[in-house]
């Protein structure tokens, strides 16, 4: 679909993403992850040049650059999407995992603060409750992290990464 129509952003957002995740789930070797991210970046940089005011193009690159574990570039790009959606969750929660993964603990746990005032549907909110128990827990406030990751939980009984982390 690409190839019929190589500046349709959309498509190249979609592509990238899918290659993002066959990264994230290790579908895989070595050689071909760094063939796709170094694709993925490729795609989402283009498409920020073609488009830089498009939400969808400005989300999946803030995601790519936070997953990619370029977090302080990840800053930045959610942070541009942030300017013009104060209120998206997913560029919070990348936010927040960046500062998680700078070791900017109180940071975090305000971001995913943040994310959880706002009036978002209930289903939206799981994770970054669990980015603010995790970040709890770094930081050894134990009891918080309890009560965080129990909303998370309440909200999305099946994932499990709420429940490694209260195991923990």
């Amino acid at each position: 679909a690409l190839a019929a129509a190589p500046d349709n952003v959309d498509l190249q957002v979609a592509l990238a993403a899918l290659q993002l995740r066959g990264i994230q789930m290790v579908w895989y070797s070595p050689a071909e992850s760094a063939a796709a991210a170094s694709n993925a970046r490729s795609l989402l940089e283009r498409a920020v040049r073609a488009k830089p005011r498009y939400i969808p193009v400005l989300e999946a690159y803030c995601r790519f650059l936070s997953a990619t574990n370029d977090f302080v570039e990840s800053l930045v790009a959610c942070a541009k999407t942030l300017s013009f959606d104060p209120w998206n969750g997913l560029a919070l929660y990348q936010i927040g995992l960046a500062q998680i993964f700078l070791g900017r603990f109180e940071d975090a746990l305000a971001t995913f603060k943040q994310a959880d005032r706002f009036d978002t549907p209930e289903v939206s909110r799981w994770t970054w409750l669990l980015g603010a128990g995790w970040t709890a827990q770094l930081m050894g406030r134990d009891e918080e992290a309890v009560s965080w990751l129990q909303r998370s939980i309440a909200i999305t009984p099946a994932s499990g990464r709420p429940y490694m982390l209260l195991a923990v």
